[in-house]
């Protein structure tokens, strides 16, 4: 039973991990076809600036990303709900007790704000790479130049947050009072 027990809760971590992937997958593959293949007449047709088909496609991804997290936690807490373990009321006093050890509230909310700004920028640099591969410059291996450009923007902005975190350890400004500016 115990066998069966743990069976169960690897497929279901293995499942969640593949409706992330998948939403990813659906996202980028939806923006692709979308602007660059037989779908693309249509949505260049629209009487509307280009800036304007970015903007509403990465906010539709933000919201498909969201939409996946939330549907992925009311799994969990059914699942929990289904257990004979009262999980979801320590969970939840957990919670409580975590908020009411944090001195200032208004760090957790810029926290979250900085999450969405984080998924905001990593959604922005994949259809930067998408739009890069598909400019006229580009007509041989766009896969393997897609990936090596996102190799490098990555490594890149690696290293230009590490040397502004270096920057910002050593003075009197933190990293939220800069964002706050």
């Amino acid at each position: 039973l115990k066998f069966l027990i743990d069976l169960t809760i690897v497929v279901y971590t293995a499942s969640i991990f593949a409706i992330f992937i998948l939403t990813i997958v659906f996202i980028f593959r939806n923006y692709n076809q979308t602007l660059y293949k037989q779908q693309a007449y249509l949505t260049h047709t629209l009487p509307v600036p280009v800036w304007q088909l970015q903007l509403v496609k990465v906010l539709s991804a933000l919201v498909w990303m969201v939409l996946t997290f939330l549907v992925t936690l009311l799994s969990v807490w059914l699942m929990m709900l289904c257990s004979d373990i009262d999980v979801f009321g320590e969970l939840l006093r957990a919670i409580q007790t975590i908020w009411n050890e944090i001195p200032f509230h208004f760090e957790v909310l810029l926290s979250l704000l900085w999450s969405v700004l984080e998924l905001i920028e990593a959604i922005s640099l994949i259809y930067f790479v998408i739009n890069l591969v598909h400019t006229v410059y580009i007509q041989q291996y766009r896969t393997v130049i897609g990936i090596m450009t996102s190799v490098v923007l990555l490594f890149a902005e690696s290293a230009f947050n590490n040397w502004l975190n270096g920057l910002f350890a050593n003075s009197s400004l933190s990293m939220s009072a800069v964002i706050i500016i």
